[in-house]
């Protein structure tokens, strides 16, 4: 979360608009049910834009997870492949993501 601006904006494939506070507390809860994880990113355009830079990215990821319902604790594997578009702005502490919008996001559980 350290990448992400104060007025981080996640805005998912529904039009659903997130706050950096919403996104983080969404990240916990999906990381605290992985076990294990690998992803590769792939960045496919990379351009300025008007206040920073677009930068379009490809992220596969797969690993083990667990999941607690009820009793019962679930055990599985997932893939995920996921498109973004992140708008990145040079701030006094570095370049940080103000702004996220998810095109594709592919999870398989």
């Amino acid at each position: 979360m350290s990448y992400f601006t104060d007025d981080y904006i996640d805005i998912d494939e529904k039009g659903t608009r997130l706050t950096k506070e919403q996104t983080r507390r969404g990240y916990q809860d999906q990381l605290g049910q992985m076990k294990t994880i690998q992803s590769r990113y792939v960045i496919q355009t990379l351009a300025p834009a008007l206040g920073g830079t677009l930068v379009e990215m490809r992220m596969h990821s797969s690993g083990l997870g667990e999941k607690r319902i009820l009793f019962a604790k679930l055990h599985g594997t997932f893939t995920d492949e996921l498109w973004v578009r992140d708008l990145w702005v040079n701030t006094p502490q570095g370049w940080r993501i103000q702004h996220r919008q998810t095109l594709k996001d592919e999870l398989r559980i």
